[in-house]
């Protein structure tokens, strides 16, 4: 009796380790699969507007579409057209034409409210891909708001950096860089721009 009572604990208690450990994978699992998508969310956050049947989408690699000055290093526009990945922001622009003919869009950008550096310091530079390479769609100029919004539907606190249009489907790639102006004296502060798509569909 005692050797058969024995058995019977150890396998109530092996019942309970494998039930544990059944739990523990369902708890894995879930925690994998919440991290996943968050992380995907954050790999591809888009921003979209339809109109008319078209769709066209902003999206991005990193968190956030806020690209930030964190060097305070005087620079000339001719190395800051070539600075480094630490001083610019990739995203592309996808372009779905759905039952549209054309699609026009702008992209845009406005500066965070939290800023301290004044614009004049500041130069800000868009380049599109073309082929293998970059080419310039923006020359280096500092952020100057719009008095008014416009049709594609920027605000008018924002600065309209590219304008085109599109009557086939496809992503354009684009390049954002900033730099302080080789004028600046400016050896503290901050400066964020965020980045914008707006769009109509014919």
């Amino acid at each position: 009796m005692g050797k058969k009572g024995n058995r019977y604990h150890s396998v109530k208690v092996s019942g309970r380790f494998w039930l544990f450990v059944i739990f523990l994978s369902i708890i894995i699992g879930v925690s994998l699969l919440i991290t996943y998508h968050v992380y995907s969310k954050r790999e591809i956050d888009v921003v979209e507007k339809e109109e008319q049947g078209g769709n066209i989408s902003l999206v991005y690699n990193d968190n956030t579409n806020v690209l930030s000055l964190f060097d305070y290093t005087p620079t000339s526009d001719s190395v800051g057209i070539k600075s480094g990945s630490d001083k610019y922001f990739d995203f592309f622009v996808d372009v779905d034409l759905d039952k549209a003919s054309e699609i026009n869009y702008e992209i845009s950008i406005k500066k965070d409210s939290s800023s301290t550096i004044s614009d004049d310091n500041v130069h800000i530079y868009l380049e599109k891909k073309n082929g293998n390479s970059y080419v310039s769609v923006f020359s280096p100029a500092s952020f100057s708001p719009l008095n008014f919004s416009t049709e594609i539907g920027s605000s008018k606190d924002s600065m309209v950096l590219y304008s085109t249009s599109k009557n086939v489907s496809g992503k354009d790639y684009y390049r954002l860089r900033m730099w302080l102006t080789d004028s600046s004296v400016v050896s503290a502060g901050t400066y964020s721009i965020e980045v914008y798509v707006n769009a109509v569909a014919e």
